[in-house]
């Protein structure tokens, strides 16, 4: 049994513990990408940085995933009064998203596991993140990317 313990549906982050196992869930929602963290960061998550304390349980990780997709948006409706068209959104988390989840989508598009449009469109709207903006290494790798998958496109 999952159970989330606290939450910022705003940022569309959770703590969840499963067992005696904490993990902290961000967007993007995949198994695997939870990061386990020490339960004394749920205290200090809703003390100092706006966490709201939760005690809902699910049966399994899509549960919570559906739940999570399903609050975040509902907060974003509430602060922005609208929900964004497709790409307003994808340029909205790929301004925000943390750097270790651009290193896993970085990692991916290396492995082809996203397809080369949505790559290369993830990689544009990536160029404007905080994370990368401060880190020439990963602006190098991108841009690297962004070559290589145009490449590609071009005819032989």
């Amino acid at each position: 049994m999952l159970e989330i313990i606290a939450a910022a549906y705003e940022d569309g982050v959770a703590f969840v513990r499963d067992g005696d196992v904490v993990f902290l869930v961000r967007p993007p929602y995949n198994k695997g990408l939870e990061e386990t963290v020490k339960s004394e960061e749920v205290n200090i998550a809703i003390t100092f940085y706006g966490f709201s304390a939760q005690s809902l349980s699910f049966q399994d990780w899509e549960d919570v995933y559906r739940h999570l997709n399903k609050e975040a948006k509902q907060a974003f409706i509430k602060n922005r009064g609208y929900w964004p068209k497709e790409d307003e959104l994808r340029e909205e988390i790929a301004r925000v998203v943390p750097k270790d989840i651009i290193e896993n989508w970085l990692s991916r598009i290396k492995r082809n596991e996203l397809p080369k449009e949505g790559a290369l469109e993830l990689l544009e709207n990536l160029k404007v993140n905080d994370a990368v903006i401060s880190d020439q290494k990963l602006q190098d790798e991108i841009q690297n990317l962004i070559v290589s998958l145009e490449k590609l496109s071009l005819p032989g």
